[in-house]
């Protein structure tokens, strides 16, 4: 199917409560590389459907939630964290992300 093409990388994956200052490293890289890859897919294939986004859009909302635990909230979560202003995607997802500190 046209646009929903896999790119195989390391990534961080939801589900690991750990806190650490890699942690929170790997999930902000993570995020910057899932939305790339978004962006790429569409400057090539403009017209792919969102619904081939939704699976990646699901992974960064749980990694921004464990961003955003009580664990994260007793530690320096700012530097690396995704934060900014919302983008919204054509389908009307409300998209945050853009590395600080």
């Amino acid at each position: 199917m046209k646009g929903s093409g896999i790119t195989y990388y390391w990534h961080r994956t939801p589900g690991d409560p750990e806190n650490t200052e890699q942690d929170r490293k790997e999930r902000a890289q993570t995020i910057v590389a899932v939305h790339a890859g978004h962006a790429a897919q569409l400057k090539i294939f403009p017209d792919s459907p969102e619904i081939n986004w939704a699976d990646d859009r699901r992974e960064i909302s749980l990694l921004l939630d464990e961003m955003k635990s009580p664990q994260c909230a007793n530690s320096n979560c700012v530097a690396g964290n995704v934060v900014g202003p919302s983008q919204q995607t054509r389908d009307g997802a409300v998209v945050n992300y853009r590395l600080s500190g």
